[in-house]
C-alpha cells in the first residue's frame, strides 16, 4: 500500500518537513518521527518491510548529518492493524514522546483514526495506505499528507484490465474500509464497462480459514474473482481458493501484489492472479530521483540480504539492478 518511493523521497524533504513540524524547537533536539505500523496481526510481515527501511532511510538521513546538525529519531509503535489502538498510539507519540510528526498506518481504517488524533493536535501527518475517504473534504486539513495511490485510482486501473463488457465479476472482500472501497471502486468500473457484479462475500481481518466463504463464491459461478484484501488474508484466501480448484474456474484478481506478498505466499499461489504492482517505473535510471531510489534500494539489499517489499519503499524492478542477494 506504501508507494515504493516513499522513503527515499521523505528523507530528501525531511528538512523541509522538520522545519514545518518542528518550528521553535531547540536544535539540541532531535527531529522524532512517529511511525505507527500494525507489526501484530495479518499486515505484520508488510509491516515489518515498513520498519526496516524507515531505519535504514534515517540511518542514511543521519550519516549525511542530518539537518543543521539535528539528527532524526524514529518512534515505531505497534498499532495493532486497530483504529483504537493506532489513535492511542499516535496520541502518546505526540503528547508523551513529541514526536514532531507522524507518518504511517498501514490500513485504511487505522490511517482514518490518526489523522483524526493529528488534526485535533495539529501536528503534520503522511498517511501512507490506500483509502479514498483521506483525501475526502470531511478527513482532510492543512496538516494531512497523503502519499500512495488510492482504492479509486488502483480500481480504475486493474477493472480495465481485467474486465469487459458482459464479464461476471464477484468480490472476496476485507470487511473494513480498505475492502469496502475496492468494491465500490470495482463496482464502479464494472458498471462503466458493461460488466456484471453477480455478489460480494464478506470476511473478517485475521481470518485463517476460508472455507465458509469459497463454496458462496464459487455458487456465483463468476468470470472473475476479485480479492479485496491484503497481507497474510491475501495470501491465505488466494491459497486456499486455488486449493479449492476455483482458480481453474475463474480469473483471479487482486489490486495490489507486493514483493513481500509473493515471497510469504510462495510462486504457486499467485501464478496466473492479475494485479497491480505498488509502482511501475521506466527502467533509464538516468534521473536523478530514480538514482537516489535505486541506491537506497539496493543498500537494503545488501543489509537484509533480501530485496524491499513494495510496501515498504521498493523500487527497482527485477533486473534492473545486479543480484545484491545472491550467495
Amino acid at each position: 500500500m506504501l508507494s515504493r518511493t516513499f522513503l527515499p523521497r521523505l528523507f530528501r524533504l525531511l528538512p523541509a518537513v522538520a522545519l514545518l513540524g518542528a518550528a521553535g524547537i531547540s536544535q539540541a533536539q532531535s527531529i522524532k518521527i512517529g511511525l505507527p505500523v500494525p507489526l501484530t496481526g495479518p499486515y505484520g510481515a508488510e509491516a515489518q518491510d515498513q520498519v526496516r527501511n524507515a531505519e535504514l532511510a534515517v540511518k542514511e538521513f543521519n550519516g549525511a548529518g542530518g539537518l543543521a546538525g539535528r539528527k532524526a529519531e524514529l518512534l515505531v509503535r505497534d498499532d495493532r492493524l486497530n483504529p483504537g489502538e493506532a489513535a492511542t498510539r499516535a496520541l502518546e507519540l505526540i503528547e508523551k514522546d513529541g514526536a514532531n510528526f507522524i507518518v504511517g498506518g498501514l490500513s485504511a481504517a487505522t490511517q482514518l483514526s490518526i489523522n483524526n488524533v493529528t488534526k485535533q493536535r495539529k501536528t503534520l501527518y503522511i498517511s501512507i495506505s490506500q483509502s479514498d475517504a483521506i483525501n475526502e473534504a470531511t478527513d482532510a486539513s492543512p496538516y494531512t499528507f497523503h502519499e500512495a495511490l488510492n482504492p479509486h485510482m488502483t480500481t480504475q486501473a486493474v477493472g480495465r484490465y481485467a474486465f469487459k463488457s458482459g464479464t461476471k465479476v464477484a468480490f472476496l472482500t476485507a470487511d473494513y474500509a480498505y475492502g469496502h472501497e475496492m468494491t465500490r471502486g470495482f463496482t464502479a468500473v464494472a458498471k462503466q464497462l458493461g460488466a456484471v457484479v453477480v455478489g460480494e462475500v464478506k470476511h473478517p481481518l485475521g481470518a485463517s480459514d476460508y472455507s465458509a466463504f469459497l463454496p458462496r463464491i464459487r455458487a456465483m459461478n463468476p468470470d472473475v474473482l476479485v480479492f479485496n484484501n491484503f497481507g497474510a488474508d491475501n495470501r491465505i484466501s488466494i491459497k486456499q481458493a486455488g486449493d479449492f480448484g476455483m482458480k481453474k474456474q475463474m480469473q483471479f484478481v487482486t489490486p495490489i501484489m507486493t514483493y513481500t506478498a509473493r515471497v510469504s505466499g510462495g510462486a504457486s499461489t499467485y501464478e496466473g492472479v492479475i494485479d497491480l504492482p505498488p509502482l511501475t517505473v521506466p527502467t533509464d535510471w538516468r534521473s536523478p530521483g530514480l538514482k537516489v531510489n535505486r541506491s537506497f534500494v539496493f543498500a537494503h539489499c545488501q543489509q537484509h540480504r533480501q530485496r524491499a517489499g513494495g510496501a515498504a519503499g521498493q523500487i527497482v524492478p527485477a533486473g534492473c539492478v545486479p543480484d545484491c542477494c545472491a550467495a
